[in-house]
């Protein structure tokens, strides 16, 4: 329950949550990128769609969300990065 506020209220804070394009980087079998640009605030959100550990090659910019022990450049199975780049 705690996660699913904290991940509401980031999205009420973060327009470029909201009302961001969806911009695809990467889609594969293991790995989701896309970026959610909006007036000059640029989001990643990586995803880990497998249950093994995946390197992701992919800038994160700082962390904002980071799930199941998720960091820049490598998400733990089913982990989940969402960054603001600059």
């Amino acid at each position: 329950l705690n996660l699913t506020r904290r991940l509401v209220r980031l999205r009420r804070q973060t327009p470029a949550l909201r009302l961001g394009r969806f911009e695809l980087v990467e889609a594969g079998e293991r790995l989701l990128v896309f970026d959610r640009p909006y007036r000059g605030d640029r989001l990643r959100c990586l995803f880990n769609l497998s249950g093994k550990a995946v390197a992701t090659g992919h800038d994160a910019g700082a962390p904002l969300v980071a799930l199941n022990g998720a960091r820049p450049g490598e998400l733990p199975p089913w982990g989940v990065l969402i960054g603001r780049l600059d």
